[in-house]
């Protein structure tokens, strides 16, 4: 069960999904209680992840910065409930956390409950042409309980195809769940399934490709004649290197020096019968059309 949940999460979130266990085992410490609540919430985050992931790559970075500042509070708020209880509610900073923590609740709750009154005024009104205010009145309670339904059931379709149209833009990114993945699948154009998921260079990059066969590479490419390697400490890798690093079974002859800038996107897959931490890497800007004709290899 746990390495399941752990093949559901992406990498960049293992750390905070550490940090939440800690803090869930603190709180059990002092409350029961809130240990079960906090390490349910922590599951349900795993269990999201991948659509939590997708999300965010859709929202522009001032709601995300908004969302991070309430979340802070929202941790506050619940770990001065869970340690001092009602006496730490009933303080300055815990109306303070609590006030801060509703606020974009009221105000997204406020949003859908005009958009639902307002629907549900025309119709009303084309339907029966307005009738006396008692009535009106009953209706409009009965609408009102159904508020929080239908704030869910708007909710759960903007996440979904906010998370469906994030996979759109990167078809190649990974998910961790499999219903995820066969979402991606159905969207991803079909030359594109091929290659692994969207990196970017860190820093300047300089790469060597190596081959024995330059004359081939303009008529056949390079998926079996060139590889790309990454120098260390800023010098040129020997042929030698090249050859047992990569398990060429030719001799190298040429080289060609590249420099890979800063935010270059690229694709990372394992390299098939490579050695160890041996990776296979495509330039972005040469998978976006269908015909793929180049191709490299970094090793690391």
């Amino acid at each position: 069960m746990i390495s399941f949940l752990v093949s559901m999460l992406p990498e960049s979130y293992l750390p905070l999904v550490i940090l939440g266990g800690a803090v869930a085992i603190i709180l059990g410490l002092v409350s029961v209680r809130a240990f079960i609540g906090f390490f349910g919430l922590l599951l349900l985050f795993i269990i999201l992840a991948p659509f939590i992931e997708s999300l965010i790559n859709t929202l522009p970075t001032w709601i995300l910065l908004l969302i991070c500042i309430w979340l802070v509070f929202f941790v506050l708020r619940t770990i001065l409930t869970f340690l001092l209880g009602e006496h730490g509610s009933g303080t300055f900073m815990g109306h303070l956390f609590y006030d801060l923590v509703r606020l974009p609740v009221i105000l997204v709750r406020g949003i859908f409950r005009f958009l639902i009154a307002l629907l549900s005024y025309t119709t009303r009104n084309i339907r029966t042409g307005g009738r006396n205010a008692g009535n009106m009145q009953a209706r409009n309670q009965q609408a009102g309980r159904r508020n929080n339904i239908w704030i869910i059931v708007l909710l759960l379709p903007t996440l979904l195809f906010s998370s469906l149209y994030a996979e759109a833009k990167s078809p190649a990114q990974t998910v961790g769940s499999a219903a995820a993945k066969r979402i991606v699948k159905r969207i991803s154009p079909a030359h594109l399934k091929k290659f692994g998921p969207i990196r970017a260079f860190k820093r300047d990059t300089k790469l060597v490709r190596v081959t024995n066969r330059p004359s081939l590479d303009k008529s056949k490419g390079l998926d079996s004649h060139s590889f790309w390697t990454r120098s260390k400490q800023g010098r040129n890798p020997s042929a030698a290197f090249a050859k047992d690093k990569l398990e060429l079974s030719h001799n190298v002859k040429a080289k060609e020096m590249a420099i890979a800038k800063k935010g270059t996107l690229y694709h990372e897959r394992p390299l098939k019968n490579g050695k160890a931490h041996t990776r296979e890497v495509i330039l972005e800007d040469r998978v976006r059309g269908r015909n793929i004709a180049v191709t490299g290899y970094l090793a690391r």
